[in-house]
């Protein structure tokens, strides 16, 4: 049995995780994904924004035809 463990303990590898650098990776995929979901918001304010032109233009132009 102790020649197991002897084989065990050659083979093991002590790891010691860089706890900054795994939590500075999460903290920018996070922010990452702020930016994304920002981006992707001011995008559709904008579209939303031009939908809008284009109705009150239509609406101006109907209006407009039913007095001419």
């Amino acid at each position: 049995m102790n020649e197991v463990l002897n084989r065990l303990n050659k083979t093991r590898e002590d790891k010691k995780p860089d706890l900054r650098a795994e939590r500075d990776e999460r903290d920018w995929r996070e922010r990452e994904g702020e930016k994304a979901k920002a981006r992707k918001d001011k995008r559709r304010a904008k579209e939303e924004e031009e939908a809008k032109k284009r109705e009150a233009e239509l609406r101006y132009c109907d209006i407009y035809k039913q007095y001419s």
